[in-house]
């Protein structure tokens, strides 16, 4: 009966949703993320900042009840920073890609003004090559962090014209669990040091980033 139950109202709030109005929300921003990370293995801790310039691409889409979606990926750059007692400062730059993922509701959905909150999902990966500068390390070094965090947002959009606007919003996010494995030249290696590097990136740091950027609003 309970089960009978569930599946009938999934099926109403299922029927309600396809008949609400939905508003879309397509948005072109920038943002400056900075990462800050905690790398860890059985011997060695690192704290790492990585710093980056990303363009992301975002569909929002808005239900008249309120229920609020949102989907992004994005590209750009980044540039990491750590110490470490043998290699010296390290400071490995590349790409970076994000994928995010969430769900929420607007409480502020008007005409030409939108307010929406999500909880999301985010997937974060960079590709980094750089040059260690040490006492017993002088080579190159090619980096792999994938990061995967949640975290809540604020999406804010404002429509000037028929459809243009603005788009700004705020994700502040906790790292959630991922890895970082790093590659040494091993014939450029003085002490004769195993090529590959790994370590887990320890959950609970939190990470700010806002975003700001072009919106087109479709009703």
């Amino acid at each position: 009966m309970k089960k009978t139950i569930a599946l009938f109202v999934a099926a109403a709030l299922s029927v309600l949703a396809a008949q609400a109005e939905k508003r879309v929300v397509i948005s072109v921003n920038a943002s400056v993320p900075i990462e800050n990370q905690k790398w860890v293995d059985e011997e060695y801790e690192e704290n790492v900042q990585i710093r980056g310039l990303t363009f992301d691409f975002n569909l929002m889409t808005v239900r008249e009840c309120g229920y609020s979606f949102i989907v992004g990926t994005g590209i750009g750059g980044a540039k990491a920073h750590w110490d470490d007692d043998y290699m010296g400062k390290i400071d490995p730059s590349g790409l970076s890609a994000r994928f995010k993922i969430g769900l929420g509701a607007a409480p502020i959905n008007r005409e030409n003004t939108i307010l929406a909150f999500h909880g999301y999902f985010g997937l974060n990966t960079k590709f980094m090559l750089g040059t260690t500068n040490g006492p017993e390390y002088c080579n190159d070094i090619f980096c792999v962090d994938t990061l995967f965090d949640i975290g809540i947002d604020a999406v804010f959009v404002k429509r000037f014209s028929d459809v243009v606007g603005i788009f700004a919003g705020i994700d502040i996010s906790t790292n959630l669990l991922g890895g970082t494995v790093y590659d040494i030249q091993e014939e450029d290696c003085l002490m004769g040091c195993e090529p590959d590097w790994g370590f887990g990136i320890k959950p609970g740091l939190v990470n700010v980033v806002p975003r700001f950027g072009i919106s087109w609003l479709l009703d």
